[in-house]
């Protein structure tokens, strides 16, 4: 049998919130400050916000910035 593709980094990796396929973003690309967390999760639509608790039960913990192409 071949070896199988893993598509989740490492755990140290995935514990310092770095990926294989993401770096950071060029600070030069937007240099626009980003907004404080609970900013950013109040610019989410309350129901939104429950589905994702609901589907999820996960939390918000940061905001960061990612490049565009790491998104597809």
């Amino acid at each position: 049998m071949g070896q199988r593709a893993s598509t989740e980094s490492r755990p140290a990796d995935r514990d310092a919130g770095v990926n294989g396929r993401t770096g950071n973003a060029d600070p030069e690309e937007d240099p626009s400050p980003l907004p404080p967390l609970e900013e950013a999760i109040h610019k989410i639509p309350p129901a939104t916000r429950q589905k994702l608790d609901e589907l999820f039960r996960g939390k918000f913990i940061a905001v960061k910035r990612i490049r565009k192409e790491d998104l597809y």
